[in-house]
């Protein structure tokens, strides 16, 4: 019994994150901060202003995508006595099969291009 409410635990797990990346992909401001940190970190301020990002729309972005799980902290930089983290996207790329009776999400992680299953 307990064997099928991890697996349930599981797929919940799963469908929650698909439904974060979805939700992520949906916001235009999130899709920036994805696809701009995919290859190389960046800081908060930097996506501000390479991209026109209200600054506080950006932390806040920021801070949702990472609580979300969908970017991470890839180190940080000081500058003029002040740290600043660099964010770093967790995905690499996405590719949705959406079809009638199917909403299938693969999910290609940013480190070493390994790759999930479809959930």
């Amino acid at each position: 019994m307990q064997r099928i409410d991890e697996e349930m635990d599981e797929e919940a797990k799963k469908s929650m994150l698909k439904d974060k990346i979805l939700e992520a992909l949906a916001d235009r401001y999130a899709r920036i901060i994805l696809t701009a940190t995919i290859d190389e970190p960046k800081s908060v301020i930097q996506l501000s202003e390479e991209y026109n990002i209200p600054m506080s729309t950006a932390y806040r972005k920021v801070n949702k995508l990472k609580r979300d799980g969908l970017i991470k902290v890839d180190g940080s930089v000081i500058n003029n006595g002040k740290r600043y983290f660099l964010y770093k996207s967790n995905i690499k790329a996405v590719n949705i099969i959406f079809t009638l009776d199917t909403l299938k999400v693969d999910v290609i992680i940013n480190k070493d291009m390994k790759r999930s299953a479809y959930w």
